[in-house]
């Protein structure tokens, strides 16, 4: 295969009337491995597909054109078929965003299923269609339709820089923040009124042993409140755990019998999109003691 440097003379361009012959080895390697690139061939404005240190090439797996400024999910796990890596021309994988606990960037040109292209997953970005009233953090929505847009948020992973009239706003992607914990008995809003509680251990245990598994809670009001982890004593001396959630917790602590421990706070949920409202994760710990609040024999 031909390395060498494609020279000045085989980059002239060919003007009308002027005779043409194939052009040399090493202008056609060079053109193969831009074409190697992965380029859409559905660049919508010049200049955006020029990768940095905070874009990358990006696969769309799905079957829906990713549209340029939209929402991208990055798919780190997903093997729709054998995908690898390769250094000379390294890619990842994603799609429009369908999982709203999931790694995202805008894509900076269309991208038609099965293409490639830039998307930027850090630093300064742009973005249009920006929804709601302005906050500190920009967060993607699901829509009735199915699709999601732009919205303003108390957190996320996108910070607002500036905003205009036009529902356009310059943020730093790849924020996290404060509220953002991801480990033992976190709480996930699913966007649809409920919230997915993640796994943990305690030590107490109920009939099956320590650990708590993964759990969706859907609290019975929607009012906002306390989301707690709460264990009840029962006659076959062992401990029951359920997910509480009220605006007076201490109204469900029943001395000897049944004891709490608070995991978030949130002030109820959006009419418009079901998405929980300043959702705060309290318990930040890892693993609940609870023998460290109470005594219990």
């Amino acid at each position: 295969m031909n390395k060498e440097t494609v020279p000045f003379e085989a980059l002239v361009d060919v003007v009308p009337g002027e005779p043409w012959q194939p052009e040399p080895a090493a202008r056609y390697n060079a053109l193969n491995e831009l074409l190697r690139q992965g380029s859409s061939g559905e660049n919508t404005y010049g200049g955006w597909n020029i990768l940095s240190d905070t874009s990358v090439n990006l696969v769309n797996v799905s079957d829906k054109t990713i549209k340029i400024y939209s929402p991208v999910e990055i798919l780190p796990y997903d093997r729709h078929y054998p995908y690898y890596l390769d250094f000379r021309n390294l890619q990842i994988y994603g799609q429009p965003v369908q999982n709203l606990d999931c790694i995202w960037g805008v894509a900076m040109e269309n991208i038609a299923p099965k293409h490639a292209g830039p998307v930027q997953i850090a630093g300064v970005a742009f973005l249009y269609g920006v929804k709601g009233t302005p906050e500190r953090f920009i967060d993607v929505v699901p829509q009735v339709d199915g699709s999601v847009q732009y919205e303003y948020a108390k957190s996320g992973r996108a910070e607002l820089l500036f905003i205009d009239d036009n529902e356009r706003a310059a943020v730093l992607l790849g924020s996290r923040g404060s509220n953002v914990y991801n480990g033992l008995f976190a709480v996930i809003d699913n966007g649809d009124r409920s919230f997915t509680i993640k796994g943990g251990w305690t030590d107490v245990r109920d009939k099956r042993g320590y650990w708590i598994d993964d759990t969706v809670f859907t609290p019975s009001s929607s009012g906002g409140g306390r989301i707690c982890l709460a264990a009840d004593w029962d006659d076959s001396n062992y401990w029951t755990f359920s997910y509480v959630s009220d605006l007076n917790i201490e109204s469900h602590y029943i001395p000897g019998r049944r004891i709490f421990w608070e995991l978030a706070r949130y002030d109820g949920f959006s009419d418009k999109t079901g998405k929980a409202l300043n959702l705060r994760q309290t318990w930040q710990g890892g693993m609940i003691n609870f023998k460290d609040r109470w005594y219990l024999s």
